[in-house]
C-alpha cells in the first residue's frame, strides 16, 4: 500500500468568485433629448459665429464662440448651485440642455487646436501660440466673470423670492388673501 492518502498529491479546493455583473447606467431619454435640442441650437450659433472674417491668425468666430460658451456655462453652473428656487430636476434639465447641450455645441477645442497648429505648421508660430495662449487665458476670465455674474444672479432672485413669501406670509396672518 501507498504511504500516502489518496488526495495528497491532489489539488487543493479553491472556490472562486464570479465578479458582480456591471449595471449599465441609466439612460433617460428625457436628457438625451435636451442635450440633443440644446447642442442642435447652440451648433448653429457656432455656425453663425464662424461666418465672421478671420484676421489674419485670429479666428476672430471660434474665439468669440468660445468665450461665450465659457461665459454662460460657468454662469449657469454658479447660478443653478446657488438658486434656491428651483427643484433638483428643473436643474438637471436646465444644467443638461443648456449647459452640456447649447454651449456644449457652441464652443469648440478641436476648431480651436486646428486652427492654431495650422498657423504654428504654416510658420506663424508666435501668431499661433499667441492665439492659443490667449484664448484659454481669456477663457478663464470669461469663466471667472460667469462665476460672479451666476452667483450674483442667483443671491438676488433667493432674496427676491424670500421677500415675495414674507410679504405672502405676512398678508395671510393678517387676514388678507395672499
Amino acid at each position: 500500500m501507498d504511504s500516502q492518502s489518496p488526495s495528497a498529491g491532489a489539488r487543493p479546493i479553491t472556490h472562486t468568485t464570479t465578479p458582480p455583473a456591471r449595471k449599465l447606467p441609466d439612460i433617460h431619454l428625457d436628457i438625451v433629448l435636451v442635450v440633443f435640442c440644446g447642442g442642435a441650437i447652440g451648433t448653429a450659433i457656432r455656425y453663425a459665429f464662424a461666418q465672421i472674417p478671420a484676421a489674419g491668425s485670429f479666428h476672430t468666430g471660434t474665439f468669440v464662440a468660445n468665450m461665450l460658451a465659457c461665459f454662460c456655462y460657468a454662469g449657469l453652473t454658479a447660478y443653478l448651485a446657488g438658486a434656491s428656487r428651483f427643484g433638483a430636476r428643473s436643474k438637471e434639465l436646465a444644467s443638461r440642455g443648456l449647459g452640456m447641450g447649447v454651449c456644449g455645441g457652441l464652443s469648440t477645442m478641436s476648431t480651436l487646436a486646428l486652427e492654431g497648429f495650422t498657423a504654428i505648421r504654416d510658420g506663424q508660430v508666435a501668431a499661433g501660440i499667441a492665439y492659443l495662449l490667449v484664448t484659454f487665458a481669456l477663457g478663464l476670465v470669461c469663466a471667472s466673470a460667469g462665476v460672479w455674474a451666476g452667483t450674483h444672479l442667483a443671491g438676488s432672485s433667493n432674496v427676491s423670492a424670500e421677500a415675495s413669501a414674507d410679504t405672502n406670509a405676512a398678508t395671510t396672518s393678517k387676514g388678507g388673501k395672499a
